[in-house]
């Protein structure tokens, strides 16, 4: 049995509120903010969607306006496996072509534009090396069905004293 971990090699350009909630550290700005900030952030990314759409350099452009650590680096993100990032952003990425630019991807982290400027296809896993990754995953599937069996006879009874 053979794997394939099939990677696109993207750039990012991320428009929000810069940070962190304060009040909930784990919380990404982006979730937290009005509706004027959200506004605002889907202007800026639409000037920006319009300008890499006509041809602008998207690298430059994820400098120049990319919100996240990315921009330094033209907003390269390197090669990652589908399911990396979070659901919008890995469909949106490996829907694209190399060259293509996305239209603007909304996640919990705010408001994006990628590009895929490569692709490697899958590369094959031998059994042996992932067998570890299978069982886990096997083990996990296994306890969820069985902790959902469980719940579904459990007979709880609250006593209050």
């Amino acid at each position: 049995m053979r794997k394939l971990i099939p990677l696109a090699l993207a750039g990012g350009l991320l428009a929000a509120p810069i940070g962190w909630a304060a009040d909930a550290p784990k919380v990404p700005s982006w979730l937290k903010a009005d509706a004027a900030a959200k506004n605002k952030a889907r202007a800026q990314i639409d000037d920006v969607l319009k300008q890499a759409k006509g041809g602008a350099d998207f690298a430059k452009l994820a400098q120049q306006h990319s919100q996240d650590g990315s921009a330094a680096q033209g907003g390269d993100l390197g090669f990652f496996p589908r399911g990396q990032m979070v659901p919008p952003f890995d469909e949106a990425a490996f829907a694209l072509k190399p060259g293509e630019v996305s239209e603007v991807v909304e996640t919990t982290f705010g408001l994006h534009l990628i590009t895929v400027t490569d692709r490697k296809p899958g590369t094959p896993v031998a059994f042996e090396k992932c067998v570890e990754e299978v069982r886990d995953a096997f083990a996990e599937d296994f306890r969820t069905e069985l902790v959902g069996k469980l719940r579904k006879q459990a007979q709880v009874q609250v006593t209050v004293p």
